[in-house]
């Protein structure tokens, strides 16, 4: 019994071999494939030919792509980047009177020369060796530069950076073949000093009066306390006991919520810190001529205060000093400011009317950020510089006016500005940061002169379906137009 079962085991074996030798080999074999399912070209760079695993001879491919204006492919099944973007290929194989499909996913990048390790500040008489990497660049021919070499200086062949001198410039790397460039900001910081002997303090006496407590020094009078904290006005004398008073301390009166007029004599030179801080009824100030510095935050929370004018005998409008003043409507600047420190303005809701001095240099960021109901500015030529969201959800600002002078717009710059329907950009321009103008809704023209060597990413986007660039062609505005697909017109 055991060898008929064996007998009748090997027979049904035997009949599987046989019909196997007779079946063709396709039968068998693996479904045909692309060897590759996703692939990284860069723009203006190499095609890609796209190869196949177990595909036979006798085989036919087509083949189709989802965005030919990312990527197209040829029949031989040559892809050719377009513009940066996505996209996906697929070939459509018929085989043995079969039909196959296979997608392979195609990223197509803008070519780049990247920093890999850049620095934000840096001691004066330091040095450091700086990296960059590349992709999608088939030959290069790098250069490093300083925008200022009295701050910073780079050996092109090298690259090591050396701090020269206290202050900021741009290092930037440049492939000069292609036109690609990367830069960062790098801040000079003053060296660490060597260790001295510590200078003897200036001896400082202590006095008060009735009304004030003040510290007395070699230089006069610093008024450091008020004591009447509910008093409605103040009238800050210029000398007490003989000597002139000059400066207000650190936050000297802040929290007096219930003053609301202040008289400041004409020897005053300094502002602390916070001096005026939440005065909430404050309406007005007159800052004398006399005052050259003014410390942070001075005014910040004074709700009630309306109007300040900046005599010419300060260089800079402090950081934060007029935050979330949110009466404020008018501002001067008188000649002789050059620099409107961070968040200076920040949150004034109300200021309507603003006159930059024509000395100003430097907005730096978050200056005039949601100054909701300011319509106008017009920089003067002396601007050189616009700050990271210096002017970010000015939502009824319509009139921007630049003159020759300016150098750089930083990152989301005017972000968010609703209104503004037109900009003109200067032919001194170089940098326009990634998103600078970044969902201006009603933007519909921007002219960018060829002295711009960098525009970042999302420059425009989120902007008015009906946007079109003015550019130069051939220059870094024509390039950024057609790879991010903007209509433009030449010039």
């Amino acid at each position: 019994m055991k060898k008929r079962r064996l007998a009748g085991f090997l027979a049904v074996v035997l009949m599987f071999v046989m019909i196997a030798v007779q079946l063709p080999a396709e039968v068998f074999a693996a479904d045909p494939t692309l060897k590759a399912t996703k692939k990284t070209l860069y723009v203006g760079g190499d095609n890609y030919k796209l190869t196949f695993k177990n595909l036979a001879s006798g085989a036919t491919v087509t083949y189709k792509s989802s965005n030919t204006k990312i990527a197209k492919v040829t029949k031989k099944g040559v892809v050719k980047p377009v513009a940066a973007g996505s996209a996906t290929i697929t070939a459509t194989i018929k085989q043995a009177k079969k039909t196959y499909t296979s997608k392979i996913a195609i990223t197509v990048k803008t070519p780049f020369i990247k920093i890999t390790n850049p620095i934000t500040s840096l001691e004066a008489g330091k040095t450091y060796k700086l990296e960059a990497s590349t992709g999608g660049l088939k030959q290069v021919e790098v250069i490093w530069k300083s925008s200022n070499t009295k701050v910073a200086k780079v050996n092109s062949k090298t690259r090591v950076l050396t701090a020269v001198a206290e202050g900021t410039a741009k290092i930037s790397v440049k492939d000069n073949i292609s036109g690609k460039s990367n830069t960062f900001t790098l801040t000079v910081i003053k060296a660490a000093p060597t260790a001295t002997p510590t200078p003897t303090p200036e001896p400082v006496e202590y006095g008060e009066n009735d009304d004030f407590g003040y510290e007395i020094s070699k230089k006069g009078i610093t008024i450091t306390d008020v004591y009447d904290s509910e008093a409605t006005s103040l009238t800050i004398p210029s000398k007490i006991d003989g000597k002139s008073v000059i400066g207000l301390g650190d936050g000297v009166f802040s929290g007096m919520s219930e003053l609301k007029k202040v008289s400041l004599p004409s020897t005053l030179t300094t502002i602390g810190e916070g001096a005026f801080s939440y005065c909430e009824s404050l309406t007005s100030v007159t800052i004398p001529a006399s005052v050259t510095e003014v410390g942070a935050n001075t005014f910040e929370y004074c709700e009630s205060l309306s109007s300040i004018t900046i005599p010419k005998s300060i260089k800079r409008i402090s950081e934060g000093m007029f935050v979330e003043c949110t009466s404020l409507k008018t501002v001067k600047l008188s000649s002789g400011v050059e620099v409107i420190g961070e968040a200076a303005f920040e949150g004034c809701v109300a200021l309507s009317t603003l006159t930059l001095s024509d000395t100003l240099t430097t907005i730096e960021p978050y200056a005039f950020e949601c100054c909701e109901a300011l319509k106008t500015v017009k920089f003067p030529a002396s601007m050189r510089s616009i700050g990271e969201e210096a002017f970010l959800d000015c939502i009824a600002l319509k009139t921007v006016t630049f003159e020759k002078g300016l150098k750089e717009i930083q990152d989301y710059a005017f972000n968010g500005c609703l209104a503004i329907a037109s900009i003109t950009l200067p032919d001194t321009l170089t940098y326009l940061g990634a998103g600078a103008f970044e969902y201006c809704e009603a933007l519909k023209t921007v002219t960018i002169p060829a002295s711009v060597t960098e525009i970042g990413g999302g420059a425009f986007d989120g902007c008015s379906e009906s946007l079109k660039l003015k550019i130069k062609k051939n220059s870094v505005g024509y390039e950024y137009a057609v790879e991010n697909e903007i209509p433009y017109n030449t010039y």
